[in-house]
């Protein structure tokens, strides 16, 4: 299977391709209980910038199947473990491994089988290959860059923490573009906010080559219509968009009970280790956007209609219905302080003044000039400067200007009174 790619050039090509294994004459026994398949080789020639695998089985019981790879079918990689996927949604006697990655060199996978009954039990495996194609230098320049860009006027709203920068889905290369083509959109009244880990790789070069491996994993080898999560972040603080369908759309991400949810997943595993400092600032700032957003109190409890129980407003999933150790312990831990200093960003926000842009020549400002910007409820009263130099800030308040090159600086103050600061 081909995913569609646009025509433009510099757009990842993102493939994969399926093959199923039906059991009964493919298992080769190791031991009492240790099962093995047969060498399979890898269906996609040069993936890059890495190899995604996802597994899914049937099986009549549980069993532990690990896996290994390899670059020329003689020596192999150990046997990892394959840990199960704590967000699909499986049917009785059906189950998803976790997404998988391996080096881009790997030509050929193998599977053991250790089964408590003596027996393997299993009656099929799905294999879906996906090589998410490389980001462009360029790509990656945008994507960095977007969280350094001035937040967009239209959001800033008065009294209201503004929504952080997101990669889109088309910024990030997403097949689909904006929309799904896989299914239907659904919204919801967004109460409680959902903290998850995707449980794979911590460290890599190429993160938005990861979120679409994630949307090929979640379509493909799920069977969802489109990524699960709501906002998934990077190592680097990145934000990127997920599910497509805008703000409040209903997600697949808490255990099949999404209505009334907002699905954050933090790239990576953190069963024992901490998400970045920057990939926990972006956290903050996103969930601190949605609570005050939605008038939602971070550090309480309250009902969560879909599920019909009590939980926090911001949880991991662990706290659903259904038993995950999603987000990882070590995430998890950090919640309760967390809850607090998405609060505390709310609650030290001041309010977002709209003036109107000052008139002058088409030509640039000469240095030294004097502006004045004209708006209303700018001060609670008037207040000259002292004296020289000029302060920084009156009243609490300062005034932001940009130069030629894009720099911002904080402009020397004259005067700020109700309806006019001069600068």
């Amino acid at each position: 299977m081909i995913c569609p790619t646009s025509a433009q050039s510099d757009k990842p090509s993102v493939r994969n391709k399926e093959i199923e294994l039906p059991f009964g004459t493919v298992l080769q026994q190791l031991a009492p209980g240790g099962w093995t398949t047969g060498v399979i080789p890898v269906p996609i020639d040069a993936p890059e910038p890495f190899l995604a695998l996802g597994v899914k089985w049937l099986s009549e019981s549980a069993a532990m199947i690990s896996f290994r790879s390899s670059t020329d079918g003689l020596n192999w990689t150990v046997w990892a473990k394959l840990n199960l996927d704590n967000h699909a949604e499986d049917s009785p006697g059906e189950f998803t491994g976790s997404l998988v990655f391996l080096d881009r060199e790997s030509r050929y996978v193998q599977f053991k089988i250790d089964s408590e009954t003596g027996q393997p039990g299993l009656k099929k495996m799905k294999l879906n290959f996906i090589s998410p194609g490389a980001t462009t230098r360029q790509m990656q320049d945008q994507l960095q860059n977007k969280m350094f860009e001035e937040l967009a006027a239209d959001q800033m709203q008065s009294n209201k923490y503004p929504k952080p920068n997101v990669v889109t889905r088309t910024e990030w290369g997403c097949p689909d573009g904006q929309v799904t083509t896989h299914g239907t959109l659904g919204y919801t009244t967004v109460t409680h906010l959902i903290v998850h880990h995707t449980a794979d790789v911590n460290t890599h070069k190429d993160w938005a080559a990861v979120v679409r491996s994630i949307w090929n994993f979640h379509i493909f080898s799920n069977g969802w219509s489109d990524v699960g999560y709501n906002y998934l972040i990077d190592p680097n603080g990145v934000i990127y968009e997920g599910r497509s369908g805008g703000d409040n759309v209903t997600g697949a991400h808490f255990s099949g009970v999404n209505s009334g949810t907002m699905g954050v997943s933090m790239l990576g595993t953190f069963t024992d280790v901490k998400p970045t400092p920057k990939a926990l600032s972006s956290l903050r700032k996103l969930l601190a956007w949605k609570a005050d957003q939605r008038n939602i109190d971070p550090t309480i409890r309250t009902l969560h209609s879909a599920s019909n129980t009590v939980i926090n407003t911001v949880s991991g999933h662990r706290d659903g219905p259904a038993p995950t150790e999603c987000p990882g312990n070590m995430l998890y831990t950090l919640l309760p302080s967390l809850r607090t200093e998405v609060k505390n960003l709310i609650t030290s926000i001041s309010p977002v003044v709209g003036v109107s842009a000052a008139s002058y020549k088409a030509d640039q400002l000469a240095p030294g000039s004097i502006v004045a910007a004209y708006g209303t409820e700018m001060a609670s009263s008037a207040e000259p400067a002292p004296g020289l130099p000029l302060p920084k800030s009156l009243g609490d308040t300062s005034v932001i200007i940009r130069d030629s090159a894009g720099k911002e600086i904080t402009a020397p103050l004259f005067l700020f009174r109700r309806d006019r600061s001069t600068f």
